[in-house]
């Protein structure tokens, strides 16, 4: 089970980045054009793979082999990869995830049209930089 659900999150984490890329672009789109969108069909499609995502790292986080290592000694693990994984990306992620269904959020408040359309783009942007430096970029590119 977990290598299963290790190659889920190793795929989906590219449909994630790439719909993100799309969110943040139409985001700034929006704020350059002084267009008002509520929610774009790319946030939404985002926000929703950002959820799974966060559901299948849980589900890894549970069924690890690497947690019960981490925290057996937490001190020297911070320094390799398995700390990285178990501590920092975890927690980058999560806040990267609070971030992006902030904008969301903000996006469908009734308040003035530029500031939200700018509030917006710069939590996405900002959520989607977190998640672009909490990748571990030196695993696997594809795992099956």
């Amino acid at each position: 089970m977990y290598s299963h659900l290790l190659a889920s999150h190793n795929i989906l984490r590219w449909a994630v980045f790439l719909l993100g890329l799309w969110a943040v672009a139409d985001r700034w789109r929006a704020v350059l054009r002084a267009k008002d969108i509520t929610t774009p069909l790319s946030s939404t499609l985002f926000i929703g793979f950002l959820d799974v995502q966060l559901l299948i790292g849980v589900l890894l986080y549970i069924y690890s082999p690497l947690r019960s290592i981490a925290f057996a000694n937490p001190g020297s693990v911070l320094a390799d990869e398995t700390g990285y994984l178990i501590f920092i990306h975890s927690i980058l992620m999560i806040v990267a995830i609070i971030g992006a269904h902030a904008a969301n959020v903000i996006s469908k408040c009734n308040f003035d049209s530029a500031l939200k359309r700018q509030v917006t783009a710069l939590l996405l942007t900002i959520s989607f930089l977190i998640l672009g430096f909490s990748i571990p970029w030196w695993r696997p590119l594809i795992r099956l």
